[in-house]
């Protein structure tokens, strides 16, 4: 064995920084600096190496994708097809479907042996240390096209070569996808260790493996900045002439041995003790985390736990978020709700939404939802999640639906000068700039014109006010003189606090049982001369509605679906089926002209109907703007703030809010109502009744009522802002500003609630 292969060997077999540090001190070949490059043959590569994802796991990703991209690669390049040209797929989910048979999310109808089967052609392993010791390491292994040792300065170790940026079915596209994990390998060094082999059966492969060992050289003396570094002795890459690496592990029930399997070809890369903040088994967190970030894929994906968990599964297959839901959606989805849409500002970006049942177990939330509900995705991979609290904001008032509603934005047909505006290239984050801000205005548009979302997030709310809401008549009518007493709390309240019904009471719509596949579809109104024609203000829109009785999910479901055909697809945004009323909304685009007539034809697929399809068509005519003012102006004087209705919430409840006992209170909304959440086993509470019990009920109302009323000042000061704008002192500032103003009038008010 020479000393090239006995480096190799111990690299595999070590799992921590400390073990190659000591490889590296005992091999001469490997301490001398001469004989180690700098990655991408830039001196001075930290500013693009180190300036990549913000999150391990993100940057993990990477590595991933670049797998099913060698995956495609291989397969595209054995059909004889160049990847480059015309007759090769237009995106990776058609790569799939041509090369391995998979349609896009049709993952889950394989049958398991035969998905498992596929998934062992990309691996995701971890080995080394568990829990709170350390750090896992984690390996990736593909069956892919792999490479030839000499290639590696041109693909594994290259910056800002084009080598994917004209192949469309693949994901990787900016040459960046091997940097980004670095900053989170090994503590200090960043070692990274990489294996491949060119497969036998491509043109031009030598048969011969390839290594090398990427480290993170920190600054010392007059370096300014860390410098990434491959070893690479007398200029080349380490060569070891071998038909087969024993590189995977050995799986047989709850015993994984590492290293024991062979690779004739493909690639291994090894990332030590790698800075993950999903330290426990992969199978649990790391794999939620996976598929949230890879939210659709076209090929599966194994992980395999090579750690020891007694009692614990150490193999799974990873197949994407949706393909996940797919599997558990009986027992997960509200099978009421089904919807999707267009966010127009994003050309076709499909909406999809998938609402969780009411009452589903918080931690199953965390886990499938977490605290970033909204997803843009491209290819399958999400580029960035906006937070949960995007439900809340004013305009939108779907605060019930905030830990129950994922939403996820297909960006996949975006024009790629938009999606480079908006997506950071790390694809982990948003930029924040006018674009963004458009888009998310837009989205909150749509969310809350949005009649099934309202109509859920009322029912989710009175699932949570049920049996709570008592009769604080005689309290609030105190406190209403109270307030209108006080300047200060008559203008942030307004005329009157009385507590309204909580519920939506009254004559209850029956309820709509839709249809598998329709038997009509039209539109909803038509003049008498049974052609509709739609004005539409040149600077707004308008919205056509029609009837049908098919199901809400028929246009989403992935097992037959329907689908939706019109022309003049440059007009049309927002388009959703609920509850037998499919909404369709039009928008001049900056072609239109006063005047113009637009012929709409649009068809619902239905085998029900002899044609395969439904068919209707209108007119929309574009006026002036100032068609739609025409209506008197009329001035409402300001209410200003409503009272909430006041919902005690006791410890055996805290699990449903994600409460402890610091928390005090939650303040949420509907497009009618506004519930304040309190919690009256709050620790301070607790201890001041403790204190004084015989005044239990007094001190409970004094705490309630300030608690709301500081709540909502703060609270309507926080809408008034995007605090992500806002550096923290700013946002105390304003705050405190805010509290300032009410803060007195409280103090010396609210003690009158004794007098009842």
């Amino acid at each position: 064995m020479d000393v090239l292969e006995k480096i190799l060997l111990g690299l595999l077999n070590a799992e921590t920084e400390e073990e190659i540090n000591k490889i590296i001190r005992r091999e001469k070949i490997l301490e001398n600096n001469n004989n180690w490059k700098s990655y991408g043959n830039l001196e001075n590569n930290w500013g693009s190496a180190g300036n990549q994802q913000d999150e391990a796991c993100a940057a993990l990703v990477e590595k991933v994708t670049n797998s099913i991209d060698a995956m495609l690669l291989l397969k595209c390049k054995l059909a004889k097809i160049d990847p480059t040209s015309k007759q090769a797929p237009r995106d990776i989910f058609e790569a799939a479907e041509k090369f391995f048979n998979i349609k896009k999310n049709k993952i889950i109808e394989l049958p398991k042996n035969e998905l498992t089967e596929l998934a062992n052609n990309i691996q995701l392993i971890a080995t080394g240390q568990k829990g709170s010791i350390g750090y896992p390491t984690l390996s990736i292994a593909d069956f892919g096209e792999g490479q030839n040792p000499k290639d590696f300065p041109d693909t594994f170790l290259s910056l800002y070569k084009s080598n994917k940026s004209n192949i469309p079915f693949v994901t990787g596209k900016f040459n960046m996808g091997g940097t980004g994990v670095i900053r989170f390998c090994s503590k200090i060094n960043g070692y990274q260790l990489i294996i491949s082999k060119k497969s036998p059966e491509l043109k031009g492969a030598n048969n011969l493996w390839g290594y090398t060992l990427i480290r993170r050289l920190r600054p010392v003396g007059s370096m300014k900045n860390s410098m990434i570094q491959y070893f690479a002795p007398n200029g080349d890459i380490p060569i070891i002439n071998k038909k087969v690496l024993n590189l995977l592990p050995y799986c047989k029930g709850d015993v994984v041995e590492p290293y024991k399997l062979p690779m004739e070809w493909g690639t291994f890369i090894k990332l030590y003790e790698y800075q993950i903040a999903q330290r426990t088994n992969i199978l649990y967190d790391l794999f939620v985390e996976l598929s949230k970030l890879l939210y659709e894929i076209p090929l599966p994906i194994r992980l395999i736990e090579g750690r020891s968990y007694e009692g614990h599964t150490m193999e799974s297959n990873l197949i994407g978020m949706d393909q996940r839901l797919e599997v558990d959606r009986s027992e997960l989805l509200d099978s009421t709700f089904s919807s999707k849409g267009i966010l127009g500002q994003l050309g076709r970006a499909q909406i999809k939404y998938y609402l969780f049942k009411y009452g589903t177990d918080r931690n199953q939330l965390r886990r499938w939802i977490g605290n970033r509900s909204i997803y843009f995705t491209i290819n399958g991979q999400t580029n960035a999640r906006l937070y949960s609290s995007f439900l809340k904001r004013q305009k939108i008032r779907l605060d019930h639906l905030k830990d129950y509603l994922l939403i996820c934005i297909d960006c996949t047909n975006v024009p790629t000068d938009v999606a480079e505006d908006l997506f950071m290239p790390s694809r982990d984050r948003m930029t924040n700039g006018e674009i963004r801000y458009q888009i998310e205005e837009q989205l909150e548009y749509i969310l809350k014109s949005h009649d099934g979302l309202t109509e859920k997030n009322e029912v989710y709310r009175q699932e949570k006010v049920k049996d709570k809401i008592a009769d604080d008549s005689i309290k609030i009518d105190v406190l209403s003189k109270i307030i209108k007493s006080n300047p200060i709390l008559s203008k942030l309240f307004g005329e009157g606090v009385k507590l309204t019904d909580p519920f939506e009471r009254g004559v209850k719509e029956e309820e709509f049982v839709g249809k598998r596949f329709p038997t009509y579809f039209k539109i909803a109104k038509k003049y008498k001369t049974g052609k509709l024609i739609k004005e539409c203000p040149i600077d707004s829109h308008c919205v056509v509605l029609f009837k049908t009785d098919a199901v809400n999910d028929y246009l989403t479901r992935l097992d037959e679906p329907g689908e939706l055909i019109h022309n003049n697809e440059e007009y049309t945004r927002n388009i959703f089926l609920y509850n037998g009323i499919l909404h369709f909304e039009i928008h001049p685009n900056g072609d239109s002209k006063v005047g113009d007539e637009l012929d709409f034809e649009v068809k619902l697929t239905s085998p029900s109907e002899i044609n395969g399809y439904f068919q209707e068509s209108f007119k929309v005519l574009i006026t002036d703007s100032h068609k739609k003012h025409k209506r008197k102006k009329v001035q409402i004087k300001k209410k200003g703030l409503a009272f909430p209705e006041i919902i005690p919430v006791t410890k055996d409840e805290w699990e449903d809010f994600g409460w402890n006992e610091y928390d005090a209170i939650d303040i949420t909304h509907t497009k009618k109502k506004t519930d304040a959440f309190i919690n009256i086993d709050n620790i301070h509470l607790r201890r001041e009744i403790d204190n004084d019990s015989n005044n239990a009920e007094i001190i409970k109302d004094q705490y309630s009522f300030s608690m709301v009323i500081l709540g909502l000042a703060i609270k309507e000061k926080i809408e008034s802002f995007n605090s992500e704008e806002m550096e923290k002192e700013e946002v105390f500032r304003f705050l405190m500003n805010s509290l300032g103003s009410i803060i007195i009038p409280v103090i010396r008010n609210i003690g009158k609630l004794e007098e009842l």
